[in-house]
């Protein structure tokens, strides 16, 4: 969490998109909270009344809902790419500058591989999370409250039976997911492994060719690849179990509705609309829990990502402008050094009591 919260810097100059886009996320929930009701008042109309006109009202409300969902939903998705974008943007290039300022020292050990992995492939996993989950949370908050409220309104003991079930479903779904986020951090260090493997064979290819290393630096292409190909099955059989588990999972509430409610029909003190409404309110609480469980991956995919760009920012250059160090400027005249020794990081000395004079106009040889 410390992670996301420290990139979510990132994203505060951009608030005013993201409100907007809240504010349409709240208005997609409030009309797709419309549809059930209107088809458990609709069925309920027929069956007592046998009134057909109401179920005209009934479907011009859900097709006005659809259409007004439909556009919120547009501006909504549409601002959540632009601000991950935006904010994806602002990441990699304040990460391109603090590469810049660091030192000698830090890109002699660092790996190219892993630098370029962490501002492309790591970053790109972030602006996903910013573009797909970030408002997913929200919206999960607001359709869980919202579905919840209308179902203890319409039948309090069925509703409070049905619900027991998924704070339960939500402690699976974060269980699955918190045994990927080791996974996923494997995954990204074995993608930046390749892309050092493949930056120095590409680089030095007349010496491979030289000397006929091609099936040695293949075999050594190839144990890479195939350590990345186990991680990511691996991450692949872990995801792949959350949806079927899902399914199975929220057939327990949906049975429940269908046994209690079923008797509650036959004694008279529910209708078959509210049976229907319960069941359909079900079915749209299989979405936000679904979610979770996608965002629950994402998450656990954007920590390990951000984790890797942070010790990048958290890294600091060994070399230091003095406190109240006079800038130079431009200047004219002789340059002379005296005794000048410098090393890098005490791996030797680079100069060593190192003295002479240049004149102006004039240049060492």
């Amino acid at each position: 969490m410390k992670v996301v919260l420290r990139l979510m810097r990132f994203v505060k100059k951009y608030w005013i998109l993201l409100t907007v886009a809240l504010i349409c996320l709240l208005v997609s929930t409030v009309f797709s909270l419309i549809v059930p009701r209107m088809l458990g008042r609709g069925i309920d109309t027929v069956l007592k009344a046998g009134d057909q006109s109401f179920l005209y009202v009934a479907a011009g409300i859900i097709v006005g809902a659809a259409v007004l969902r439909g556009i919120a939903g547009y501006i909504q998705q549409y601002l959540s790419q632009v601000v991950s974008q935006k904010v994806s943007y602002d990441i990699r290039n304040a990460l391109y500058d603090h590469l810049q300022k660091l030192s000698f020292a830090y890109h002699d050990k660092a790996q190219t591989g892993q630098l370029m992995s962490r501002a492309t492939v790591d970053i790109e996993a972030v602006r996903m999370f910013l573009a797909m989950g970030l408002l997913s949370i929200f919206q999960i908050v607001l359709l869980t409250v919202g579905i919840a409220y209308v179902m203890i309104a319409a039948n309090w003991s069925l509703a409070l039976m049905t619900l027991a079930f998924f704070p339960f479903i939500a402690w699976i779904t974060v269980i699955l997911s918190s045994k990927l986020r080791p996974i996923w951090l494997r995954v990204q260090q074995l993608i930046a492994a390749l892309g050092i493997t493949l930056q120095e064979s590409l680089i030095g290819i007349r010496v491979v060719k030289a000397f006929s290393r091609q099936k040695e630096e293949s075999r050594k292409f190839s144990a890479d690849a195939d350590k990345l190909y186990e991680e990511q099955v691996n991450a692949a059989r872990q995801t792949a179990i959350n949806m079927p588990l899902m399914t199975f999972l929220l057939g327990l509430p949906t049975a429940l509705v269908l046994w209690y409610g079923g008797r509650q029909v036959i004694n008279g003190s529910m209708t078959v609309g509210n049976i229907t409404e319960f069941i359909l309110y079900i079915g749209m609480l299989g979405m936000p829990i679904r979610r979770l469980g996608m965002i629950s991956n994402m998450y656990s995919r954007t920590a390990s990502a951000g984790q890797r760009i942070l010790e990048i920012f958290d890294t600091e250059s060994l070399v230091k402008e003095k406190e109240n160090a006079v800038e130079l400027g431009a200047v004219k005249g002789q340059v002379e050094f005296k005794n000048v020794s410098f090393s890098y990081d005490s791996m030797g000395p680079a100069l060593d009591e190192v003295s002479f004079r240049v004149e102006p106009g004039r240049r060492l040889p």
